[in-house]
């Protein structure tokens, strides 16, 4: 492509070229490049993350309801989840620093899409796993003679702690989470520790408890909780 500077070229070469360099320096366009590439990766890993969550609470209660199990979740939780454990998590990923590497790979196809890559395939084995211990969690809670509270709380907090541990699962395509380090994005942290307090805060404050329609919970049944979300 043609690129103009944008301090001493002319202007007749700025309407000319396809590119102006504001600063005059080619090195810019490194650095663009890979600032795009990080922005680019960013938003793909942000979309697998919020799609495989919602995917997973459809799964939950479709299936617990084709089997005669009522809904394991109640609309405000819904709603609680989507803008709290998803919303957070999703921002801060958007935060992600750059990959190693990530200007030594080839050009992406511009005609690729954003589920290109395998990311399609892994937003449907991602959300299905967690739709899966979400509903294990509520079942456990029926059979154990729990109230339908109990139940609700379990499928909710089971649902919301394993989103927000999947959170770090999506912060590389390549690279496991031990070789980009836990702490390298300070803002999913954040985002995750902000996220898990609201939800506790959910369960044991009683205006809010009633409000979410959520109940105390006994010792083994937060064990089997923290269990099925870890394994996420």
């Amino acid at each position: 492509i043609g690129a103009a500077m944008g301090i001493t070229g002319t202007e007749v070469a700025k309407e000319a070229s396809d590119m102006v360099l504001l600063d005059d320096n080619f090195a810019t366009i490194v650095s663009a490049v890979e600032e795009g590439r990080t922005i680019y990766s960013n938003i793909r890993k942000s979309i697998e993350f919020l799609l495989s969550c919602n995917t997973g609470e459809i799964i939950t209660i479709f299936t617990a309801i084709l089997f005669g199990l009522g809904s394991p979740l109640t609309p405000i939780q819904i709603l609680w989840m989507n803008l709290v454990t998803d919303g957070f998590p999703a921002l801060a990923l958007g935060l992600e620093p750059a990959e190693k590497g990530v200007m030594k790979k080839p050009p992406r196809n511009p005609k690729e899409g954003v589920f290109a890559g395998g990311v399609g395939r892994d937003i449907v084995i991602q959300g299905t796993y967690i739709g899966l211990i979400s509903l294990a969690s509520y079942w456990m809670a029926l059979n154990w003679g729990r109230t339908i509270e109990e139940a609700h709380t379990m499928a909710f907090l089971t649902m919301s702690y394993s989103q927000l541990v999947h959170a770090f699962n999506v912060r590389s395509f390549e690279e496991s989470l031990f070789a980009i380090g836990i702490t390298t994005n300070k803002a999913l942290v954040a985002a995750f520790i902000a996220s898990a307090l609201l939800q506790v805060a959910v369960i044991f404050i009683p205006f809010l408890r009633e409000l979410f329609e959520t109940a105390l919970l006994r010792s083994s049944d937060w064990l089997v909780v923290i269990a099925l979300s870890l394994s996420t």
